[in-house]
């Protein structure tokens, strides 16, 4: 038999199956997860299935037809088919040798038994288009019309050699792409991709037939973003950020600015925990990226045509379909019962609350209809113009009860001690609820005089997410567009909404031990580095338990497999915002308890090759010129004017002197033995500008330069106060 050469463009290929990924077969693609699992372990117990499973392989997997199959009493027929297949399929496995189709044909000819291909795709690759040779010519077609393949001779369709090379190299060039292996455990959790979904796929090509201009047309757009452009091609670089992360494009269009990473990590920590406070400086678009996230994904009307000057939406009716409610907190709260209302003796009614039949709703929905439930959203603004201990403590209590295997929190809150109470319009409230999976809540947090503090409960059972950099050269955006963010939303939302339902686990997955350990084992490295950090806090009781350990798994693991509409952390990025958002949070006090592990933290930052001898050191001021001599250039303790200096430059990623103007005040470091040589400061050489290229170089020493800028700006403050904290 003539060897076919087939010649594959692998960059159409990529960007075939990112779309493909992204489409509505996600869907296909969960249920051929839920085949490949159900036959993988009916293969590790293949002499012990039991008439009920034959029953489901015959019902519920679609492996007979109902028409032939009509005589009750052959499972131990089909029970010897399926073993002998098994066997058969496994010994030629292990000898690295195709299965012949003929073969197959022979067992189920051998056996009396009405065949179709399922079965076959997915204890073997392939046969379905030897079963459809129509088919085969179809795939082919297309990927030939697609310029996803190039090919001279003609492929023979009776062939189970040349379809099995034809996969065989699609599915190397596929496992090849980190960017596909990770899409592709996001949506199955599989380490690798299989023949199964190389023909998943290519069946889907298939039915885009007569769209095959249009899908043609995505393709050559994401060729063209994710080709790696010049400096100076602005408008690659455009397109490349409009394809691979929409959502950012999304807040744009709404007049909105915000960072790539800050989206990602917000949207990670949302699925990751359900519980996301947004705090920092006032009029940074804390509460409009809430408010925008939660309108995309809501599925009513009014929240896609409303006035873009309308703040609040709340239901008023039972009958309201909107997923999200916003309440501004009050400063007179002092218990929940402006949340969730209460029980009134003298009318022998239960005084709702829109949160509380907000919360019944997400209840409702999520037990009819599990993971096709639309996630639903509580926004809290202004969450700490009143003790959030007050009138928070019931959600904060059964948070810290952590989720059951079905993702709802262990302990339930409770609303009253009665039996059949009714609230004023009738309709019954039970006793006590706990809060669904699909439920996310959002807190929006300033800093100010007006403002009550969190205390460390909170912020422990929340990712913290800090918006304080302001950089007015990317603002306003360039184009405010209402009906392009309308077009944008209508193509991101689905991706969106399958990737937060998480398979039906929406934010329970906390709560999967099997998930983490899994994440854990991916992530060694990780592992490993937060393993220095929690021993580096341990002496000062700033140390973090297991739990938080577990939820920076799980954020990093969807950070780095986050949705392309979304936008991917790296790894070492994504650590950065776990640390900055779970750890560094809890960080309050004076000088004697947080200057040392505040310096430490900082050196933990830096990357290990550069602070290797930095373990040992005579003193703790020693320690601290070191660190900044790594940092700037220069050996000495930094005055304020130092660190507020370096912070700028490196916020605004300028070149630093690494020093500062002759300070106004004494070293807040500075002991009083110190030597003469640090007490006199600045010199013309401190003083002399260094080169763009000595900055940036210096610049690359830090590993995690969100986490370090925040270290810099907390020792800032506690030199100026004596006191430092996260907010």
């Amino acid at each position: 038999m003539e060897n076919v050469k087939f010649n594959i463009n692998k960059d159409r290929l990529i960007c075939a199956f990112k779309i493909f990924l992204e489409s509505e077969a996600q869907g296909d693609i969960r249920w051929r997860k839920d085949n490949l699992s159900f036959f993988e372990d009916i293969k590790k117990r293949a002499n012990q299935i039991t008439e009920k499973e034959i029953s489901e392989i015959f019902t519920k997997k679609r492996l007979f037809s109902r028409r032939q199959f009509t005589h009750k009493g052959r499972e131990g027929e089909i029970k010897n088919w399926l073993i002998d297949i098994i066997n058969k399929v496994e010994q030629v496995r292990r000898e690295g040798k195709n299965f012949a189709w003929d073969e197959i044909k022979k067992i189920a000819i051998d056996n009396r038994l009405p065949l179709t291909t399922e079965i076959l795709c997915v204890f073997y690759p392939n046969d379905y288009w030897i079963f459809n040779p129509n088919k085969f010519k179809e795939m082919v077609n297309q990927l030939k019309t697609l310029g996803i393949l190039k090919i001279e001779q003609k492929i023979d369709t009776k062939s189970y050699e040349q379809i099995g090379e034809l996969e065989k190299e699609i599915l190397s060039m596929l496992n090849d792409n980190q960017d596909v292996v990770n899409k592709y455990q996001s949506l199955i959790e599989r380490e690798k991709l299989d023949f199964y979904i190389v023909d998943g796929f290519l069946f889907w090509l298939t039915k885009y037939k007569d769209k095959q201009e249009d899908l043609k047309q995505k393709i050559e757009e994401c060729v063209k973003a994710t080709t790696k452009p010049s400096e100076s091609n602005e408008e690659v670089k455009k397109l490349e950020k409009v394809l691979e992360t929409k959502l950012i494009e999304y807040f744009k269009a709404n007049g909105y600015h915000f960072e790539e990473s800050q989206i990602s990590a917000f949207y990670s920590a949302l699925k990751t925990k359900g519980f996301v406070i947004l705090s920092g400086l006032s009029g940074t678009g804390k509460t409009k990226l809430a408010q925008l996230f939660a309108e995309l994904l809501c599925p009513c009307d009014k929240c896609h045509k409303k006035n873009s000057q309308e703040t609040e939406i709340k239901p008023y009716t039972e009958r309201n379909t909107c997923t999200h409610i916003f309440l501004s907190v009050r400063p007179d709260w002092r218990d929940g019962k402006a949340l969730l209302g209460y029980y009134n003796p003298i009318t022998e009614n239960y005084e709702s609350t829109p949160l509380l039949k907000f919360i019944l709703r997400a209840k409702n929905d999520y037990e009819k209809n599990k993971e096709k439930a639309n996630p639903y959203f509580i926004i809290l603004d202004e969450m700490n113009l009143s003790h959030v201990e007050y009138y928070f403590s019931d959600f904060l209590s059964v948070l810290e009860s952590g989720k059951d295997k079905n993702g709802w929190t262990k302990e339930s809150i409770k609303l009253h001690p009665l039996e059949n109470v009714k609230d004023l319009r009738g309709n019954e409230i039970p006793s006590e609820i706990k809060l669904p999976p699909n439920l996310y809540i959002i807190g929006t947090v300033n800093i100010d005089e007006t403002t009550y503090m969190f205390s460390p409960k909170v912020l422990d059972r929340a990712f913290t997410l800090e918006f304080r950099e302001v950089d007015f050269k990317s603002y306003p955006p360039s184009e405010i567009d209402k009906e392009k963010a309308k077009k944008i939303g209508r193509q991101i939302r689905e991706n969106i909404h399958q990737d937060l339902r998480n398979n039906g686990k929406f934010c329970g997955s906390i709560a999967d031990k099997h998930e983490i350990l899994n994440s854990m084992k991916n992530l060694k490295e990780i592992v490993e580095a937060l393993k220095k950090l929690n021993n580096i806090l341990q002496p000062y009781d700033l140390h973090f338990g297991y739990r938080v350990l577990d939820e920076i798994a799980l954020f990093i693991k969807y950070a780095i497999n986050a949705p392309d509409v979304v936008g991917k952390l790296d790894e070492n990025t994504a650590l950065d915002y776990a640390v900055l958002m779970k750890v560094l949070p809890k960080f309050h006090g004076p000088r004697q308890k947080l200057e040392r592990p505040l310096w430490l933290i900082l050196k933990w930052c830096l990357k290990e090759e550069i602070v290797k001898n930095l373990d040992n050191f005579q003193n703790f001021y020693d320690f601290q010129k070191k660190v900044w001599k790594i940092l700037t250039g220069n050996e000495k303790v930094p005055t304020i004017d130092d660190l507020a200096s370096f912070i700028e430059k490196l916020q605004l990623n300028k070149p630093s002197t690494g020093v500062s103007q002759e300070p106004t005040q004494k070293s807040p470091q500075e002991p009083q033995s110190a030597p003469q040589e640090e007490k006199e400061g600045n010199t013309s050489t401190e003083s002399a500008v260094q080169s763009k290229e000595e900055q940036t170089k210096k610049n690359e020493k830090i590993k995690y330069p969100n986490t370090a800028k925040k270290v810099l700006r907390m020792l800032k403050q506690l030199y100026e106060t004596g006191f430092a904290s996260f907010a």
